[in-house]
């Protein structure tokens, strides 16, 4: 797997890393049809995963996570692709996609950027998949 990628996880609870870390590997455990996972592989994996607390209400609510995806960018010296992933219930949706919007980061045309709603028993994805300029 590509060393260049990062999971974060973005909530109303709060957790550190190190917790999101356990929720995910209690999940894997729980709910894998391949049993636990090898531990240094998942360590591997899990090293790439964070966690921020927002308030989606919030009028900044996502500029943490902004901040640490520039972060990412000036790191890796490139503009990483993004997937928004909203497992959340469907009347949070605009809410969340509109903060998105008003800490910035949905406005970079040069990056491959993609939506995904879930919600029981139904996935959708949204955006090109394709950059524009």
């Amino acid at each position: 797997m590509n060393e260049r990628f990062t999971v974060i996880g973005v909530d109303m609870k709060p957790l550190s890393d190190d917790q999101f870390r356990e929720h995910l590997r209690d999940g894997v455990k729980q709910f894998s049809r391949r049993g636990l996972a090898d531990k240094s592989k998942w360590d591997s994996f899990a090293s790439h995963l964070q966690f921020i607390n927002a308030d989606f209400n919030a009028p900044s609510a996502f500029a943490g996570l902004s901040e640490r995806l520039c972060a990412l960018d000036k790191e890796w010296n490139a503009k990483a692709n993004q997937i928004f992933y909203f497992a959340v219930p469907p009347k949070m949706v605009e809410t969340i996609a509109a903060q998105l919007g008003k800490d910035k980061l949905c406005v970079d045309r040069q990056r491959t950027r993609r939506d995904i709603r879930s919600f029981p028993g139904k996935t959708t994805w949204t955006s090109d998949p394709t950059p524009t300029g």
